[in-house]
């Protein structure tokens, strides 16, 4: 009797096992193809798939076995943009690509030719724990097709878009005068060559922020949305973004008339929004604080 509830248990753990599957969000992409039987390189530019084909793919990850593992990618929301395959664990193609990067494993579709490739993640993580696909830094996802003569590069983080420029044109500050605030100093007007840079390292929540004046970086900080932050200075002011700076005690970046996700998102919020500035307040790290627009 023990052993027949044990061998019922088994099975039902075995059963659960398999049926299992987890699911992650493919938001960023980059395509290339086949030419005269070789590849062309990847472009260099990251493409968003929800602004691109306004959808973020979904790709369902089910492990089957040790090897094997059944991917369904979800293209578009709809029944005729779903594909679902199976791919085995390809032992002696991985062993070939990590003698040039050795995060890289390969998967070979069944039955066929094409494969997918993984970078510093497997499938066998993915299938356990999805979160992986996000916090694991620089995860991507090749899917080779030759079949079709067409392949697909995915990754999760924004950090591989291109940093963005944005013009500043005036500036204003503030500085302590023994011990005390002084008053805001007029709007000066800056060099041609002054401007902020702006990368996303996670989608619409960290952000790495540099200011130039006349070329030359003045202030370069990693900066987190701060909803806490937001709600407290939105009682004075009402369309305005917290974002604290990285290693900085109660020092922030704070956006008036627009928000990061905003900017970056669309360039050209920054000049278009009616009186669209940043307060930077890094008094402990530079002595002072500054308006810029």
């Amino acid at each position: 009797m023990k052993k027949l509830l044990l061998t019922t248990l088994a099975l039902m753990l075995s059963v659960l096992f398999v049926s299992a599957q987890t699911s992650i969000k493919l938001p960023y992409s980059k395509s290339t193809g086949l030419t005269n039987g070789k590849w062309e390189k990847w472009p260099s530019k990251w493409e968003s798939e929800k602004v691109e084909f306004g959808y973020i793919p979904i790709l369902y990850i089910k492990k089957i076995d040790s090897e094997i593992y059944q991917l369904q990618l979800d293209q578009g929301g709809s029944s005729s943009g779903i594909f679902k395959e199976n791919v085995i664990y390809d032992a002696e193609k991985t062993k070939e690509l990590r003698k040039s990067n050795p995060n890289l494993t390969a998967y070979r579709y069944t039955g066929s030719k094409d494969y997918v490739w993984t970078d510093n993640v497997t499938l066998n993580q993915l299938s356990s724990d999805a979160s992986k696909w996000t916090s694991v830094s620089d995860a991507k996802l090749y899917f080779w097709n030759p079949s079709m003569g067409s392949a697909t590069l995915y990754s999760s983080q924004a950090t591989l878009q291109a940093a963005q420029k944005f013009k500043v044109t005036f500036k204003s500050t503030k500085s302590k005068v023994k011990g005390t605030w002084a008053d805001w100093s007029p709007w000066t007007t800056l060099a041609k060559n002054s401007y902020f840079e702006l990368k996303m390292l996670k989608e619409n929540k960290v952000y790495s922020f540099k200011y130039y004046e006349n070329g030359k970086l003045t202030k370069d900080y990693t900066i987190t949305y701060s909803s806490e932050e937001t709600k407290d200075f939105q009682k004075s002011k009402k369309n305005a973004f917290a974002y604290k700076i990285e290693g900085g005690k109660d020092e922030y970046v704070y956006l008036l008339n627009t928000s990061m996700s905003s900017i970056f998102n669309n360039p050209d919020r920054w000049s278009n929004e009616n009186d669209a500035h940043i307060y930077i307040m890094d008094d402990v790290k530079s002595g002072n604080q500054t308006y810029i627009k």
